[in-house]
């Protein structure tokens, strides 16, 4: 989930049958960018305390805190390190999943013959021209077919 709210409802619905159920967040990078503030907030308040707690306060009513469940096994990840039941629960803590630093995309380089660069442009000029007939005189082929002079160069040069 992107959003705070998308995410309490997909906690909600894991637990709709009053069984306990685990959520788990797992973001890679490219999503990132689609990350709501709330949600960006709340996954970094929620390393060092309750889980409910932080994910719920926001939503009461009166903005009061919501108190973690007891026993701590029976409210969240976090709670659950802290549990003290005297090992009379059979809770079984997910795996703790680190997170990762960002390192640089690794780049595959490959050498590119001026004949093969010559063939894809030849061919993608020949589907842009192929799928411009089809079209009424009116639609600009590039609008419908997303191939311009200048889009198939790119794609030349970076190959």
């Amino acid at each position: 989930a992107f959003h705070l709210v998308d995410y309490c409802q997909q906690v909600g619905r894991a637990g709709r049958d009053g069984s306990s159920k685990c959520h788990a967040i797992l973001y890679s990078f490219p999503h990132h960018a689609h990350v709501s503030r709330s949600m960006k907030k709340f996954v970094t308040e929620a390393k060092n305390k309750c889980l409910r707690s932080t994910l719920y306060t926001p939503f009461n009513e009166n903005c009061e805190k919501v108190e973690p469940l007891n026993p701590g096994h029976s409210c969240c990840s976090f709670c659950a390190l802290s549990c003290d039941c005297d090992g009379g629960c059979d809770y079984t803590l997910l795996p703790k999943v680190e997170e990762m630093e960002i390192c640089s995309e690794k780049k595959v380089i490959r050498n590119v013959s001026d004949e093969s660069k010559n063939l894809v442009r030849e061919m993608l000029v020949e589907s842009h021209e192929q799928q411009s007939s089809l079209l009424p005189l009116l639609t600009p082929p590039e609008l419908v077919t997303g191939l311009s002079e200048t889009v198939i160069e790119s794609v030349v040069q970076n190959l």
